[in-house]
C-alpha cells in the first residue's frame, strides 16, 4: 500500500514518471476486486489512461488483468511482440472466477458510483466482489457493434450478471453504464442468425430493459435477473425450467413487489426444497435499504414465512434460511421498529428459543447454527431499541440459554456476542442484572477477573487495559460496569 501511495504521488507530481513498460506491470498486479490496494492500482491505470499519447495505453486493448496479464505481457518477452497476440473475448472473460461473480451479485454496494477519487479509495471497504468501475467499461468495449462476439461465452461466464448488478444503483451513471452494455448486448443476441435461446434471451434483455426504464426500483429484481442469468446458461439446472417460465410466460414480469415469492416460497414441484431456498437466499440478500424493506413487508413475506417456519414441511435448512433473511431485514432500523412493533418478532424468537432449549440431543446437532443466527438478530434489536420492555425480553431470552446445558456446548464467539448484548441491555435497564445474576454468569463462565471484582471490588482495576480481542472482553466489561456502578 505504502509503495502504491508512493507511485501515486509520483505520477501526479512528475508526469514524464510515467512510461509505456509501467502498464503491463500495473495491470498484472490489478484484480478488478472491490478494496483499497485496486482502487489504487485502478487511479493510476486512469492517470496512464488520461495520458494515453505519452504511455500508448490504448495499444494494450482489450485489457487482460491479474495473473492472466502476467502471463500474457510476460517480462521475459518483448513488450511489442506480445501486442501483436491480441487477446480474445474469451481470454478475458476467462479470467472471471464463478465465486467471486456470486459474490458480487450478492454483496456489491448500491451506492457505488463511476468516478474515482482519493476520498473513494480511502473509504473503500474490502470486499470480494469485481469492481464495476472497470468491469462496466470493460465489457462496453467487448461488445461493440464491430467486435465478432460469442454471446454464450458472455452469459456463460457470468458477464452478462455482473452488468444487471449495476442496474439497481442508486447512481444514475451506472444504472446507464449497465443499460448500454445490455443495449449492445442485445444488438449482437438479436443479429445471431442460430441459437434456440435466442427468444429467451431477448426476453430476458426486455425484462432489464424494464429495470432501466424504472428508476427506484428495489435490490431484489437485480439480484433475481443476475442469478437467472447464471442459471438460464445450465439447462440441466433445477431452477431452469421454473425461471425461463416466469420470464417467458407474460409480456412484461412485475418487478413491483419480490419476484414470484409465492410461486417459489410455496411450490409443489418435486425440487420444492430448491425452489424454497432460491427465494429465501433472494430475501436475505435483497433487503439493504429502507426501500426493499417497504416492499419486503408490502409482499407479505414476514408473514409467508413466519407460518412456514412453524410448519412441519419446514426443515433445518429452511429454518437457518428464515433467521437469515430476519436477520438481514433486521439490519434496517426501520424493519427493527416494524417487526418488533406489528409482528410481535421478539415474542416468536422467545418461543423458538425455548423451543430448541426442549429439543432432544439428537435434534440439537444443529444447535450452534440456530443460536448464533437469534444471537445475530438480537444484536440487531437490541442497537435500534432501548425501550425497557425490549430489554426485558432480550435478558430474559439470553438468560434462558445461559442456564440450560447446551450453553457449554456453544462455541465461544457466540459466547462472547451473548455477553455483548447484555453489556448493552444493561446500559438501557442496568436493575435487571441483580447480584443473583451475575452470580449465574460466573458459574457458567468461572472467569478469575470477574470473581476477582465480584469479590473485591473494581477499585484498582483499569478497564481500557483488557484486550477487546480477548474472548471473555464482554463478560468482563458487563461485570465492571455493574460493580463500578
Amino acid at each position: 500500500m505504502e509503495m502504491l501511495s508512493l507511485f501515486l504521488v509520483l505520477c501526479r507530481n512528475w508526469n514524464d514518471f510515467m512510461e509505456r513498460g509501467h502498464i503491463p506491470v500495473l495491470l498484472a498486479a490489478y484484480r478488478a476486486m472491490v478494496n483499497k490496494c485496486d482502487r489504487m492500482l485502478l487511479a493510476l491505470l486512469k492517470m496512464y489512461e488520461s495520458r494515453a499519447g505519452q504511455t500508448g495505453f490504448y495499444d494494450f486493448k482489450p485489457y487482460l488483468w491479474g495473473k492472466a496479464a502476467a502471463s500474457h505481457y510476460s517480462v521475459r518477452l518483448n513488450i511489442e511482440n506480445a501486442l501483436w497476440r491480441q487477446p480474445k473475448m474469451g481470454d478475458i472473460l476467462d479470467i472471471l472466477e464463478d465465486h467471486y461473480v456470486t459474490s458480487t451479485i450478492t454483496n456489491y454496494p448500491v451506492k457505488e458510483n463511476l468516478h474515482l477519487t482519493d476520498s473513494d479509495i480511502s473509504q473503500t471497504v474490502d470486499t470480494k466482489s469485481y469492481d464495476l468501475k472497470f468491469l462496466l467499461p470493460l465489457f462496453s468495449q467487448l461488445l461493440a457493434p464491430e467486435q465478432q462476439v460469442q454471446t454464450y461465452r458472455f452469459t456463460r461466464s457470468g458477464a452478462l450478471s455482473l452488468a444487471v448488478v449495476g442496474l439497481s444503483s442508486q447512481d444514475k451513471e451506472v444504472r446507464q453504464a449497465a443499460c448500454h452494455v445490455l443495449s449492445r448486448f442485445h444488438s449482437h443476441v438479436d443479429a445471431r442468425q442460430s441459437g434456440k435461446d435466442n427468444l429467451l434471451w431477448l426476453r430476458y434483455i426486455e425484462a432489464g430493459r424494464q429495470i432501466c426504464e424504472t428508476s427506484n426500483l428495489t435490490v431484489f429484481p437485480r439480484i433475481y435477473l443476475a442469478r437467472m442469468a447464471l442459471v438460464l446458461t445450465q439447462p440441466n439446472h433445477v431452477m431452469y425450467i421454473p425461471l425461463s417460465q416466469h420470464l417467458t410466460a407474460k409480456a412484461s414480469l412485475d418487478f413491483g413487489t419480490v419476484p414470484e415469492l409465492y410461486t417459489f416460497l410455496h411450490s409443489s414441484d418435486v425440487n420444492y426444497r430448491e425452489h424454497r431456498s432460491f427465494i429465501l437466499e433472494l430475501l436475505r440478500d435483497g433487503v439493504r435499504t429502507e426501500k426493499d424493506f417497504t416492499d419486503f413487508t408490502r409482499s407479505m413475506a414476514f408473514k409467508l414465512f413466519s407460518e412456514l417456519y412453524s410448519s412441519c414441511v419446514s426443515d433445518v435448512e429452511t429454518r437457518l434460511l428464515i433467521l437469515d433473511v430476519i436477520n438481514a431485514a433486521c439490519k434496517v432500523p426501520s424493519g427493527v421498529k416494524m417487526l418488533c412493533e406489528n409482528h410481535s418478532l421478539l415474542a416468536q424468537v422467545y418461543t423458538e428459543v425455548h423451543n430448541i432449549l426442549k429439543r432432544s440431543n439428537r435434534e440439537k446437532q444443529d444447535i450452534n447454527g440456530f443460536i448464533n443466527k437469534i444471537v445475530g438478530i438480537l444484536i440487531s434489536v437490541v442497537t435500534v431499541l432501548h425501550n425497557k420492555h425490549s430489554s426485558f425480553t432480550i435478558f430474559n431470552i439470553l438468560m434462558s440459554i445461559i442456564k440450560d446445558d447446551v450453553f457449554e456446548s456453544l462455541k465461544v464467539d457466540i459466547k462472547n456476542r451473548i455477553f455483548e448484548i447484555l453489556t448493552v441491555v444493561f446500559s438501557n435497564f442496568g436493575e435487571l442484572f441483580s447480584d443473583d445474576v451475575l452470580r449465574i454468569l460466573l458459574s457458567r463462565n468461572n472467569n478469575h477477573f470477574c470473581k476477582y471484582i465480584l469479590e473485591y471490588g473494581c477499585q484498582f482495576v483499569n478497564i481500557n487495559e483488557i484486550d477487546k480481542s480477548d474472548e471473555y472482553y464482554y463478560m468482563k466489561l458487563l461485570f465492571y460496569n455493574k460493580i463500578k456502578n
